[in-house]
């Protein structure tokens, strides 16, 4: 698929990219935008205007050079990396999956979605994260973060059932909940709704007999 400039060139999506930050070089979106056409055209490396040829990952550092606060910028990356990428920041750190979303949450940590996200790169429900707060957070004490920045409670309610592996997880109220009470949680977030309530006893059925343990 290509199109035709004013000027007379024929440009493809990869190659509009590139024309568009030869005009504007500082525009973190933009390197995005080009690492997003080029994983779907399976491409590992550009060469960009003035022949400086970069990788993926590198183009994806350029972003956050552009922008280095910019919360969303650092979420999207995320999103287009592979649970064992890692790219090597302007100032030298190396971030994984999981650390792009760490660093979203400290320029917003007010996003719920970014919190979800970093729980869904770790590898079990045993693993956790540092905050640049200084908190360290489980799977399931990232996703009732997310849900008390006020994420869809229904789904957080089912990722924490998911992710508990002890006998009780601590809600922000400071109240003790097992996983028969999370569920519950999860049963009124339906409000009656005949498919969510479906969709909960499905994933759910054992626990709801009373067969098995809480």
């Amino acid at each position: 698929e290509t199109v035709e400039l004013p000027d007379g060139r024929v440009l493809n999506r990869v190659e509009l990219c590139i024309a568009a930050l030869a005009l504007a070089p500082n525009d973190g979106e933009l390197y995005i935008k080009l690492v997003g056409v080029m994983r779907k055209e399976y491409l590992e490396s550009v060469t960009l205007s003035g022949d400086r040829t970069l990788t993926v990952n590198q183009l994806l550092a350029e972003a956050i050079r552009c922008d280095p606060t910019n919360a969303e910028e650092y979420n999207r990356i995320g999103q287009l990396m592979d649970k064992s990428d890692t790219i090597t920041l302007c100032d030298g750190r190396t971030i994984d999956k999981t650390g792009m979303y760490v660093e979203a949450i400290r320029y917003n940590p007010e996003e719920p979605v970014y919190y979800c996200n970093a729980a869904s790169t770790l590898k079990d429900a045993a693993a956790s994260v540092t905050l640049h707060n200084g908190r360290t957070l489980t799977q399931c004490e990232l996703y009732l973060e997310a849900k008390h920045k006020g994420f869809a409670e229904l789904r957080c309610w089912l990722d924490v059932l998911e992710s508990l592996t002890g006998a009780a997880v601590v809600a922000e109220d400071g109240q003790l909940l097992n996983r028969r009470a999370v569920l519950a949680e999860a049963l009124r977030c339906c409000n009656g709704s005949k498919s969510e309530i479906g969709r909960v006893i499905k994933g759910n059925y054992n626990l709801l007999r009373g067969n098995r343990t809480v």
